[in-house]
């Protein structure tokens, strides 16, 4: 990783997420990189999921959190596991910016479409943060280059046609 044990950790972003008790400037933590901060999680993260449920303006709780510390840093950089879940709702709400790595196979396809779908059309019901343009980072090396071209075009004829960049 980063230099930072998630096995140690006495607090997290889980903290934060749920409670207010604590602040995040006492949180993040140097990483082994020069110039990156990191808001650590660990396997409490995982239920964070289930208890915010419950919660008023859910989608903001990751927003409010970094708006704590958003002009402190150039980039703030929100990794997500692969869910359209409601942490990944919330980073959605905190960011100006989608960039989603994404292997040219068809289910990592079909993933993003159903992202760009719910991107779409959450946005009407939920306020997002500013979104202002949402890409793909083709990763990873496949052995049939002509296929992957081809679902390279489909993914840019998803993102282009929801009106998202």
């Amino acid at each position: 990783g980063l230099g930072v044990n998630p096995h140690t950790l006495d607090t997290s972003i889980y903290n934060l997420l749920l409670t207010r008790d604590h602040d995040v400037h006492d949180i993040i933590r140097p990483s082994v990189v020069e110039g990156l901060d990191i808001l650590p999680a660990n396997i409490d993260l995982s239920a964070a999921e289930v208890q915010l449920v419950s919660e008023v303006a859910r989608e903001q709780t990751l927003k409010r959190v970094l708006a704590q510390v958003r002009s402190e840093y150039d980039i703030i950089l929100i990794d997500c596991a692969p869910s359209l879940g409601l942490l990944t709702v919330n980073a959605l709400t905190a960011a100006d910016r989608v960039l989603m790595p994404l292997e040219c196979e068809f289910f990592a396809l079909r993933g993003v479409a159903l992202l760009v779908v719910d991107i779409a059309g959450e946005r009407a019901v939920i306020p997002w943060g500013a979104v202002e343009t949402m890409d793909a980072l083709h990763v990873g090396t496949a052995r049939a280059w002509s296929a992957q071209r081809s679902m390279v075009e489909a993914l840019r004829g998803a993102i282009e046609g929801s009106g998202e960049r």
